[in-house]
């Protein structure tokens, strides 16, 4: 009977055995499951994550050399790596103006200048010559004067004394012939002998004083000589002095000398020989010589207000992928306290998007641990000018205060 009726009742299904947890044991593990969801949003934290744009730069900042003003390059003396010093040339760049005749206004006026300094210069060539001439003149006068000077005093001397002897014998003839002794044509003649000599004797002192006169003359001639050529000369020179500040001026008009203003390497050569550049183009980088790279990242405003001096921040370098180069510690070090400038922002970050020009950005600088990646087994230094992206850690809160955020904000608004 009991077969017939399992039989009967077949199609409504076979009877199964219950292998479920009982009741109470599920209702148990739901209270754990609740208990540890309720202490895991009261008292877990959650850290807000951010990522920095930016790029590599020296801690003393790159060099831009600019054009100075509008022109063409008119020669490149530097290559790209190349080390230079201080006032070493970098660019020519011609900035002349061409005539209606296609010749280079500047070009004319410097040459007309460049005679008239060439001729001056002859000119004061010549007066140097002539003073030369003059000058050896006048001393050649000057040492014979002295020479004949000093045989006309030689010549008085003797003179001189001759008369004396003269003198001494018509006194001597005088008192003779008192005493009776001699005659008076003798005396005459005697007389006549003294006074010749003392006449030739003032003679030879006049020509002694009229040669003692031309010797000063002829000196004070010299002197004046000296410091009339020296005036001369100097006029010239002042000449020459104010055609070279016309060249100077022209030379500007004309073509422009670019130097280096630090030590460093020459990077990123923009402007080549023979293009035109306007004033303020960038025209080439130098890089510091011995200067360290600093990452100088963009935080937007909402965020800066997190990051502090002395936090250590994870670098990710474009060149260097960290999925297969991994990331690189490094340490924030200084953080502005103003937003930067549009112009700013693309010289950080040029590739920033459009969107993002208009945005509040400060920059923060983190220096890294080490300027190397290892790369395949080798250290590469890390390039100037490498984009960067940095992760940074901000503010910790609970899991309940990041789900009740929206209501939060809510009540402020």
């Amino acid at each position: 009977m009991e077969a017939l009726q399992e039989q009967r009742t077949l199609w409504l299904g076979r009877q199964t055995l219950s292998l479920g947890l009982p009741a109470s044991a599920l209702s148990l593990l739901s209270i754990v499951l609740l208990i540890a969801t309720a202490m895991f949003v009261t008292s877990g934290t959650y850290t807000r994550r951010e990522t920095l744009h930016g790029v590599m730069l020296p801690s003393a900042g790159l060099v831009q050399v600019t054009a100075l003003a509008a022109g063409w390059v008119q020669a490149l003396y530097v290559k790209e790596g190349e080390i230079v010093s201080p006032g070493t040339r970098l660019y020519t760049l011609n900035t002349d103006l061409t005539t209606k005749n296609g010749s280079a206004a500047q070009e004319q006026v410097l040459k007309s200048l460049t005679g008239s300094r060439d001729f001056i210069l002859g000119q004061i060539r010549r007066k140097m010559q002539i003073n030369v001439r003059e000058t050896a003149q006048l001393q050649e006068k000057m040492a014979n004067l002295s020479a004949m000077i000093q045989q006309m005093q030689s010549s008085i001397a003797m003179k001189e004394e001759f008369a004396s002897i003269l003198t001494k014998q018509f006194g001597d003839y005088t008192r003779y012939l008192k005493q009776g002794i001699g005659n008076l044509n003798e005396k005459n003649l005697q007389q006549q002998n003294w006074m010749r000599s003392e006449d030739e004797l003032q003679d030879l002192k006049t020509r002694l004083l009229r040669l003692q006169a031309d010797r000063i003359d002829t000196q004070a001639k010299l002197e004046n000589f000296s410091l009339q050529s020296a005036n001369e000369i100097d006029g010239m020179r002042l000449k020459v002095l104010e055609v070279d500040e016309q060249i100077t001026n022209a030379e500007v008009k004309h073509a422009i000398e670019i130097v280096s203003s630090s030590a460093g390497q020459v990077t990123a050569i923009a402007a080549q020989q023979g293009q035109n550049v306007q004033s303020g183009t960038r025209m080439l980088t130098v890089v510091p010589a011995d200067a360290n790279l600093q990452a100088q990242l963009l935080a937007p405003s909402g965020s800066v207000g997190f990051i502090r001096k002395g936090e250590r921040v994870l670098l990710r370098y474009a060149a260097f992928p960290y999925q297969k180069f991994g990331s690189y510690w490094g340490t924030v070090t200084e953080v502005s306290d103003a937003t930067l400038q549009a112009d700013e922002l693309k010289a950080f970050v040029p590739s920033i998007p459009k969107a993002d020009e208009s945005k509040a950005f400060y920059r923060v600088t983190v220096t890294p641990d080490s300027r190397y990646v290892m790369a395949y087994g080798r250290e590469q230094p890390v390039a100037v000018s490498m984009q960067v992206d940095a992760g940074v850690l901000l503010d910790r809160r609970l899991i309940y205060e990041w789900i009740l955020e929206p209501l939060y904000s809510m009540r402020r608004s």
